[in-house]
């Protein structure tokens, strides 16, 4: 008869982590100011209440459903200037052994170190409560410690899912910012403002301004104007149609704007700009 041995995927081969302690904060009183362990990952779930926590460098606010994830090391501890009030379980482990991240760690350095527990509260609430009433009992010692390994392998897979969808969430983003690029550049001769582009592409006003400054380092209209003064240089360069008959054609609405917008980007008139160039092709020619 074939005896089958199960060995979790999410840990190193033979290494299950093992719960080293376990405490429940229920009142304001305890207040961890900035403190690290070097020999183990701490992992705090956040049962009631919200607060601020300083992980790392950075101010995080936590609310209920969180797990607030310290790899072994990590500076962290409660922010003294934020008004805090909320309960929490907080787990430390050792022998903590994950494929890519070191010892005693859970997240890589692009994960951030708060995660909400979302669709697996329910689950996250029964473990976090159980194994704080089990550690320590007489007699409990096996089952507490294959459970906690349970709720460590559980975190490891939200963190995974967590990955994923924002993984599927800059692809996505890549290709609204691609699309309204590529619209910009076909239609900037007509109007087009940060509402008549959000209407076009059934988003909010607001997120398509983050969004598009986030990916690009420009506004919308500054990427807009960028473009419509590019196609004005290579029209003074080429042709010889009016500054102002060109303020028209690239879509501004005035040509006094024209200039003043030109000058700004450009750092001289768009009737300087026609002669410098000019005189710089013919040098070269």
């Amino acid at each position: 008869m074939n005896q089958f041995k199960y060995e979790p995927s999410c840990f190193r081969r033979g290494a299950l982590p093992y719960l080293a302690a376990t405490y429940r904060r229920q009142e304001k009183a305890y207040t961890p100011l900035l403190h690290s362990h070097q020999e183990w990952l701490e992992i705090t779930y956040v049962s009631s209440g919200s607060g601020e926590q300083i992980i790392g460098e950075r101010n995080w606010h936590v609310s209920v459903g969180d797990l607030m994830i310290c790899n072994c090391g990590v500076v962290h501890g409660e922010n003294p200037l934020s008004v805090s009030d909320f309960k929490t379980y907080c787990f430390n482990f050792t022998n903590v052994r994950l494929p890519g991240v070191p010892e005693n760690c859970l997240i890589s350095g692009g994960d951030p170190p708060i995660l909400p527990a979302g669709r697996w509260k329910p689950e996250i609430d029964r473990l976090a409560e159980t194994l704080h009433a089990l550690y320590g009992q007489d007699g409990m010692e096996d089952a507490c410690q294959l459970l906690a390994a349970s709720f460590l392998a559980l975190v490891c897979q939200m963190n995974l899912e967590r990955r994923q969808d924002t993984d599927e969430s800059a692809a996505k983003n890549g290709l609204i910012i691609s699309c309204i690029e590529q619209y910009i550049n076909r239609n900037y001769k007509e109007t087009i403002t940060l509402d008549s582009v959000a209407e076009q592409f059934h988003i909010s006003r607001y997120y398509l301004s983050h969004l598009f400054r986030k990916s690009t380092g420009f506004s919308l209209i500054q990427y807009l104007t960028q473009r419509r003064i590019g196609e004005a240089q290579i029209l003074l360069q080429s042709s010889d149609k009016s500054a102002a008959d060109i303020s028209l054609m690239v879509g501004f609405s005035s040509a006094s704007y024209f200039n003043n917008v030109f000058r700004r980007y450009v750092g001289m008139t768009p009737v300087q700009y026609r002669t410098i160039s000019r005189d710089y092709a013919r040098g070269l020619s």
